[in-house]
């Protein structure tokens, strides 16, 4: 089951930090927060209650399968407007 909104930062190549909140926004407040800034890549996705990081499009699918989304927002790109 997807549980969290999440976005995973990897800046100047180090490891890859994970940042989960309830929405997307609140993963670039929390960001913003630890002090990381901009250039960054980053992987909007979501995390599951096994605490396993799905991009949208993975996320997507697991709740459909899951039954967690009926009607999604955008087909095939998990929001968490699909979610709660």
């Amino acid at each position: 089951m997807i549980v969290s909104s999440a976005i995973k930062v990897i800046q100047d190549g180090k490891v890859p930090i994970l940042v989960e909140g309830l929405r997307h926004c609140n993963c670039f407040d929390k960001i913003h927060d630890m002090g990381i800034n901009r250039p960054f890549e980053e992987i909007q996705g979501f995390l599951t209650d096994n605490g396993v990081f799905m991009d949208r499009e993975t996320a997507f699918m697991y709740a459909m399968i899951a039954k967690q989304i009926v009607y999604p927002i955008k087909f095939g790109t998990l929001y968490s407007e699909d979610l709660w």
